[in-house]
């Protein structure tokens, strides 16, 4: 049988009559796009999608979106209106960061603490007891720079050794000055600080037989301290705070013995070692809680005075071992 193929003019023919029907499809669709979407309807939606936007819960994700729309430049001849965020710069250093704990500058806590002590005044018994008590700490640490704080702490409890007792009341009341620098993204927190501190320590001495004397040390020292915390979690941090405590002024009075106070050698030993956990809390990480183990040891000096006689007065020294934790609630900003 023989095949015979289409006459090319056929072929054309019939391409004539189908190709103006898509052409003309496709050109309708691109002179719509052109006459009806101009470059003032696209800023105008471009804009209403920023409204919204800004009406919107600020979130990590709805603050990078913004950002996008605002790297897609408008028409030269149509300025972005700018006054949407007036309020909000939004730049790449201003984005949530996973730290947002080291974002915030100030720190105020305020907590309980239990501690056992034990009490060895020289050459006599050693005393055990229990004390309670409570603290509260303000400070100023950006991740960088200046460094400030202030911290009052109270507690007190009985310590007894046999059938003598001794209820100890120890204030403590220090401020501090120094610098903090930081590593590994902001992780790593390293803080360094002097200042003054004073101390109230009241004993009041009870014995069978024998009337109760209260012996009352007021001693001023200079805290020099190193702080380290790490970020372990966007939520998480531990540290260990070491503390030196060297006395500058301590005087003692005794009662029933009045109007009459008197200088104690200066004790250079004394240290505090704290190691703090704290777990923070809230989308911009405002609250916080913190467990702060701590050690610390303290000495009361002898006193220095002496008679016309130079016979001494004779009132010896003390040394303290504490243990205990504070447990303390704290917001940031």
């Amino acid at each position: 049988m023989k095949t015979t193929l289409p006459s090319p003019f056929v072929v054309l023919f019939a391409l004539s009559v189908c190709c103006p029907f898509y052409s003309y499809s496709e050109v309708a669709e691109v002179e719509w796009i052109e006459e009806e979407t101009t470059d003032e309807d696209l800023f105008a939606l471009f804009e209403e999608e920023l409204e919204e936007l800004a009406l919107q819960p600020e979130t990590e994700e709805s603050v990078v979106l913004k950002e996008e729309k605002l790297k897609l430049r408008a028409p030269a001849t149509q300025p972005l209106n700018t006054s949407l965020f007036a309020d909000t710069e939004i730049t790449v250093s201003s984005l949530p960061s996973d730290l947002m704990m080291r974002d915030h500058n100030s720190f105020l806590s305020i907590g309980g603490s239990y501690t056992y002590v034990h009490l060895k005044p020289d050459d006599n018994l050693s005393f055990h007891g229990n004390l309670g008590g409570a603290q509260a700490l303000y400070e100023y640490r950006p991740a960088a720079g200046f460094y400030g704080a202030i911290k009052a702490a109270w507690r007190q409890g009985e310590t007894t050794a046999g059938s003598t007792s001794r209820f100890l009341v120890d204030v403590d009341a220090q401020e501090r000055i120094g610098f903090t620098i930081n590593g590994y993204d902001k992780k790593w927190l390293w803080t360094f600080f002097s200042g003054l501190g004073f101390r109230y320590l009241n004993q009041h001495l009870k014995q069978s037989g024998v009337a109760p004397v209260r012996f009352i040390y007021n001693e001023f020292y200079c805290p020099l301290g190193i702080f380290t915390d790490y970020a372990v979690f966007p939520w998480f941090s531990w540290g260990i705070h070491a503390t030196w405590m060297p006395q500058v002024f301590p005087t003692v009075s005794i009662s029933p013995i009045k109007g009459s106070r008197w200088k104690t050698t200066s004790m250079i030993g004394n240290a505090l070692v704290e190691m703090p956990f704290v777990f923070f809390a809230g989308e911009k990480k405002h609250f916080f809680a913190s467990f702060v183990p701590h050690f610390e040891y303290w000495q009361d000096g002898h006193t220095t005075a002496v008679t016309s006689t130079g016979e001494a007065l004779g009132l010896r020294g003390n040394t303290y071992f504490f243990w205990g934790a504070d447990l303390n609630l704290g917001c940031a900003f």
